[in-house]
């Protein structure tokens, strides 16, 4: 039911958008057209995000999921997912910063925490403020590798916090220029990330930013599935 409610919404809006256009195609400016073609595209680009993380998420519920860590260097898988969203961090005019150690290595899945990064790193980017700062940076414990993303946005009250990791409380709260989107990437996220033994926490007060960590050990302890 979360799922295809989820669905519903964005494929409403570009049934909205398109039968507008249909019907009233000679009484817009280009001025109307502009505004309409933003939010289709806006629309989309949500959309396709919803359905990559329903396919990894139905790929982690599913037996024979492949699982292959192996030794990264996550500075560059970090440097990797900012190149991908470097659209989404021109649009905002954010300034996004890797001070990640240039030689810290992780035992990890690539495709699991390339993912799991790009969802973190995304949610960052839609609830910043437009012209602030992201900072993506790495602790070396004595047992986990932590590795953070602070931004500076609107923050997380406690109770949402409570609901930000499970299924049926995925929460759908508007970016600060209202991006949309499903809070399915957090939940996917923690689910990779106890794969490989870690564990995520989340740090944040409203209106004063969020600072997510995620722990990954040192010495690799989750199980292949």
């Amino acid at each position: 039911s979360i799922i295809a409610h989820d669905l519903r919404s964005p494929f409403q809006g570009l049934l909205g958008y398109a039968e507008l256009l249909n019907s009233s195609y000679d009484n817009f400016d280009e001025t109307e057209y502009r505004t309409i073609i933003k939010s289709v595209n806006n629309s989309l680009k949500s959309l396709y995000g919803l359905i990559e993380n329903l396919l990894y998420w139905s790929r982690l519920q599913t037996e024979g999921f492949v699982f292959d860590p192996i030794d990264l260097n996550i500075y560059e898988i970090i440097n990797s997912v900012i190149q991908q969203l470097k659209l989404n961090i021109e649009a905002k005019e954010l300034t996004v910063i890797n001070l990640v150690d240039e030689k810290l290595i992780v035992f990890a899945d690539q495709n699991m925490i390339s993912t799991i990064f790009q969802n973190i790193i995304s949610n960052a980017i839609k609830f910043s403020f437009r012209d602030s700062k992201i900072e993506i940076s790495s602790v070396v414990g004595e047992k986990y590798i932590e590795l953070s993303v602070i931004d500076n946005g609107v923050g997380i009250s406690a109770e949402n916090q409570k609901k930000l990791f499970f299924i049926g409380e995925s929460l759908t709260s508007l970016g600060t220029e209202n991006e949309k989107g499903t809070g399915l990437g957090l939940v996917i996220s923690k689910e990779m990330i106890e794969l490989h033994g870690g564990k995520i926490r989340i740090e944040s007060e409203e209106n004063k930013g969020s600072k997510f960590t995620i722990f990954i050990p040192k010495i690799f302890r989750g199980e292949n599935r």
